[in-house]
């Protein structure tokens, strides 16, 4: 047997309150639910053991549609479905939410360059688009910059500065 985290969004025959949002939460607490709830849709993770992906979903489906049926809620629809082992789960839930991001002072370190030529630099034809531009100027998606210093036609100029 295999443990499996089956995610299903599913639609309800009604709009559940936050109430019974709270109910279905710890109906289905046995298996380490966790749920989200805007009106008739309803969101849920769970925890199955099965011999397989197809028999982990058929459970969960069960399962869910049982616990619903006991808040006098039936099963109105299945939106979407995903079915990961607990390994993989716990992979995908280890990496970061957000990209590393750069500021001006970033992109000056990763090309070797001054920060004033790290801003002139941002003005470039194919210079990345900041995601933000904040009072202490723009924010990048870090591999962004990595993706133009592969590209960048870097021309001779004066040494660097060291110390």
């Amino acid at each position: 047997m295999t443990l499996w985290a089956v995610t299903l969004d599913v639609r309800a025959d009604r709009p559940l309150d936050d109430d019974e949002a709270g109910e279905l939460s710890d109906l289905l607490a046995e298996h380490g639910a966790a749920v989200a709830v805007a009106g008739a849709v309803v969101s849920v993770t769970l925890a199955v053991e099965a011999a397989s992906a197809c028999r982990a979903l058929a459970e969960a489906e069960d399962v869910v549609a049982g616990r619903l049926g006991k808040l006098g809620v039936q099963l109105a629809g299945l939106d979407a479905v995903e079915v990961l082992t607990a390994a993989e789960q716990d992979r995908r839930l280890a990496e970061p939410v957000l990209p590393q991001l750069a500021g001006v002072t970033e992109v000056a370190e990763l090309l070797g360059v001054t920060r004033q030529r790290a801003s002139a630099l941002t003005t470039h034809p194919q210079a990345p688009t900041p995601v933000a531009r904040l009072a202490s100027g723009p924010v990048y998606v870090l591999s962004s910059w990595q993706r133009f210093a592969e590209t960048w036609p870097r021309r001779a100029g004066r040494q660097r500065r060291v110390g």
